[in-house]
């Protein structure tokens, strides 16, 4: 998790991540964004940067003058892991 000066620098920080992710699809023909939501008013999305497999996904999102990253990596990782993570983290904020 990162703090940023303001909500608008975090947010612009967000959308350039969600950018890049999404940019992903012109290298590997495969969407790398597969979720996008809201958590209690934060955006967030989960990106699979490999997407031949599903063994790391990437959490971000935004809370104010917090952007928040996180990283699942297993033998399956799991979307229901990061979004628990992220309520909780979101909820001490």
């Amino acid at each position: 998790m990162t703090q940023y000066k303001t909500s608008s620098e975090a947010q612009q920080q967000y959308n350039q991540t969600l950018t890049f992710y999404e940019q992903y699809k012109d290298y590997t023909g495969m969407n790398a964004v597969i979720s996008q939501g809201s958590e209690d008013g934060s955006p967030y999305f989960i990106a699979n940067p490999n997407p031949m497999n599903n063994n790391t996904l990437i959490l971000a999102s935004v809370s104010g003058p917090y952007f928040i990253t996180e990283a699942n990596y297993a033998t399956v990782a799991s979307q229901t892991l990061l979004l628990s993570y992220l309520q909780g983290l979101l909820s001490q904020l």
